[in-house]
């Protein structure tokens, strides 16, 4: 059950947004309420949640392996493994962000063409993807070791922030929807910390913030600049915004393998290394 429910984290999440955002919303008096509240969750929470799929495929892989190493009493080996599970986190995380991020518009008109209401939704909800992910992360790591309760009580405790901002908020007229969007990367952040705290004190592990999150981000923001530069470039040339936003995310996407490479994110000899057991 405590596993069950650590999977379902970005359900339970979008499950209170089901039942709280459209009746605060009808509270705040805006016109659009209906419409806001699909450009929220039939827009822009489904592209958000586009690159978790990645995530919760890590983490699904993650419990075994780091679980062995505990009951083996592997430290060293599962502080290996927790600071690689950690790092992949933010190399799926800090890319899609920032993607999300700066080329909302391009990507919401690549999307959904013309009917590409909610960019800045969009905007503003990509920033609670790194939080999302890491939470899933440790969540995974937590269960591998032998810690189900914890992540569930965190859980329990960025959902009471979720409900409490979400009904506070989205009823204010001038806030309105984004008062869901700060509540959902207000709940996540709070449950990241809380569990980032409980891997520190349970498994005596600690996290390196300098390797798992800052190199992957210098990798992410080079790819960003290229994008946003290859983007405004074709799109002066062309004039169309699906193959710009294509061709871009494209060079994107080798730029930012190469500039993994360069700020040795993954060592060359440890990526040859995974190849050659496959």
């Amino acid at each position: 059950i405590p596993i069950s429910l650590g999977a379902t984290v970005g359900t339970i999440m979008n499950l209170i947004d089901s039942i709280l955002v459209p009746q605060k919303l009808m509270e705040s008096g805006v016109a659009n309420a209906t419409a806001l509240y699909g450009q929220l969750t039939g827009k822009a929470a489904v592209l958000v949640n586009i690159p978790l799929t990645l995530s919760v495929a890590i983490c699904t892989s993650l419990i075994p392996i780091i679980a062995e190493n505990y009951i083996l009493n592997r430290k060293e080996e599962m502080q290996s493994k927790i600071n690689i599970a950690m790092k992949l986190s933010a190399v799926i995380a800090l890319p899609c962000t920032l993607g999300m991020f700066c080329l909302a518009g391009p990507i919401m008109k690549l999307v959904f063409f013309d009917k590409y209401e909610g960019i800045e939704i969009l905007r503003y909800l990509s920033i609670s993807i790194p939080f999302i992910i890491v939470t899933q992360t440790t969540t995974s790591i937590l269960q591998a070791t032998n810690h189900y309760i914890r992540p569930v009580i965190n859980l329990v405790i960025g959902c009471v922030v979720k409900i409490v901002l979400t009904a506070v908020l989205v009823p204010i007229p001038s806030i309105n929807v984004f008062g869901a969007v700060i509540a959902s990367i207000s709940a996540y952040v709070t449950v990241t910390i809380l569990n980032l705290i409980a891997l520190k004190t349970k498994t005596k592990c600690k996290v390196s913030i300098y390797e798992s999150f800052v190199k992957p981000a210098y990798a992410a923001i080079s790819m960003i600049i290229v994008v946003l530069f290859s983007y405004n470039f074709i799109m002066e040339r062309i004039d169309s915004n699906s193959i710009s936003c294509l061709l871009s995310i494209f060079m994107g996407i080798i730029i930012y393998m190469i500039a993994i490479l360069i700020f040795k994110v993954f060592e060359v000899d440890e990526i040859k290394s995974r190849l050659a057991r496959k």
